[in-house]
């Protein structure tokens, strides 16, 4: 995973890179955020993969189409996208 935050770190306008479960918890973090802001924002991750999921399947089973699996998602707000 580090040289994958790497990579990310090294885009133009990247601030911060990190992983986290599939609960919110930080496993890993680079980039100049406070822990306490990184664990925000892996809480909100966590929380939108979730959502995603449940979204994706459910829209496959009631429309037929395929929506499974989730492939991804991005917020964009302010000045700030994740």
């Amino acid at each position: 995973m580090a040289s994958d935050l790497d990579k990310l770190m090294a885009l133009n306008s990247a601030i911060a890179a990190g992983g986290f479960t599939h609960t919110g918890k930080v496993v890993v973090r680079k980039g100049g955020i406070s822990e306490e802001h990184s664990g925000r924002v892996a809480v909100m991750c966590a929380a939108n993969n979730m959502m995603g999921k449940i979204h994706s399947e459910s829209f496959s089973k009631h429309t037929g189409m395929s929506w499974s699996p989730l492939n991804g998602w991005t917020v964009s707000a302010g000045d700030f996208s994740v």
